[in-house]
């Protein structure tokens, strides 16, 4: 961050490997090994924003960007709460974020979310990769039997008790999420993770 003259400028790393949604719309769906690595790398990111009181508010496959390592990099913190502070613009029940991945609190008030809004919204991209479809409603457990068909239960249990409706049943951090996830990045073969990159 500074300032050139009176002009001031932000720079950033330019990430060349595009943004998980656009591999979702050129390749379809991912392997959950596959997924889940991607994700745990963006529960990193996550864990140092909250380590920071920054709530993301819109974590989605849009706002996670590859490095041409595959190295996966939360972006867009438009919309971010800093904890402890008015920093946030947001009105009393307002709704800011993306519908399809945004808890079910944050849905109802925009500033009811916490960071545990962020964790339901870690496991909403991680369906979206393995199912390549939107995840509404993900909490909604009279229709987990369809909407998790064909998703293995290593994977699906993530991210059902990441989108659990009650926030306390939630992972509590990006790290207990990024923990439970490492089960399936173990089963990540070198040819797959190479075939990814290439």
């Amino acid at each position: 961050v500074g300032v050139d003259g009176n002009i001031p400028f932000i720079v950033m790393e330019l990430l060349e490997g595009g943004a998980l949604q656009d591999y979702i719309e050129r390749s379809g769906s991912f392997s959950p090994p596959l997924a889940a690595k991607l994700m745990q790398g963006m529960l990193h990111g996550l864990q140092e924003a909250h380590d920071n009181k920054v709530v993301h508010r819109d974590i989605k496959p849009h706002n996670i960007l590859l490095s041409t390592e595959g190295k996966p990099k939360l972006t867009d913190f438009g919309i971010a709460q800093v904890s402890d502070t008015d920093h946030s613009m947001t009105k009393t029940g307002s709704i800011l974020g993306t519908l399809a991945y945004m808890a079910p609190e944050q849905r109802m008030d925009a500033k009811a979310a916490n960071h545990t809004a962020d964790i339901y919204a870690s496991g909403a991209p991680l369906y979206s990769l393995v199912k390549a479809i939107q995840p509404f409603d993900l909490y909604a457990t009279e229709f987990h039997k369809k909407v998790f068909e064909g998703v293995p239960e290593t994977c699906s249990e993530v991210i059902k008790k990441a989108c659990e409706f009650d926030q306390d049943e939630r992972y509590q951090s990006p790290k207990l999420m990024a923990e439970a996830l490492q089960g399936l990045v173990d089963a990540l073969t070198d040819e797959a993770w190479q075939d990814f990159l290439s």
